[in-house]
């Protein structure tokens, strides 16, 4: 049964993705290894904005990667599902920053904080986000107080 600290965590995610483990996200003792929880992050992730971000980004424009952590909790066995809460958490001139929780059987097993940036692939520069974008992040209550975190991140 999960605790209550897990289902605090839980409630403050509205977007959720379900990741199948593999045989092969397991270490030599049965656990899921922890590089596998930088893919399960990433998949969720994937979803949530491919649904709720990519269609507000500028033509031309991607959300890159420029910095993952990963804290984690408990551990978490095969088989099983993750599942994966992602919010965004705040935003800066350029970039966007994703909170994820990973709950395996009701329990929170890791918790990740991605920072996105807004990247012009022919410029092969960030740019700043769309205004669009910035509005309707706003809407939904993320914060804008990330500052330019990202933006002294350097993209090669």
């Amino acid at each position: 049964m999960p605790g209550a600290e897990s289902r605090d965590v839980a409630a403050g995610f509205a977007h959720w993705t379900d990741v199948p483990l593999r045989p092969t996200d397991v270490d030599s003792l049965d656990h899921v290894n922890n590089v596998a929880f930088a893919a399960i992050a990433s998949a969720g992730r994937f979803d949530f904005t491919a649904r709720h971000l990519q269609p507000l980004l500028a033509q031309g424009c991607q959300l890159l990667v420029a910095r993952v952590e990963i804290d984690y909790r408990r551990q978490a066995r095969f088989p099983g599902t993750v599942r994966v809460g992602t919010r965004v958490a705040g935003f800066g001139r350029s970039s966007i920053v994703v909170e994820q929780a990973h709950l395996c059987a009701g329990d929170v097993v890791a918790q990740t904080r991605t920072v996105l940036v807004h990247f012009d692939m022919a410029a092969q520069a960030t740019v700043p986000l769309p205004e669009a974008l910035r509005a309707a992040l706003e809407s939904a209550g993320a914060s804008g107080s990330v500052g330019r975190l990202a933006d002294r991140i350097p993209i090669e």
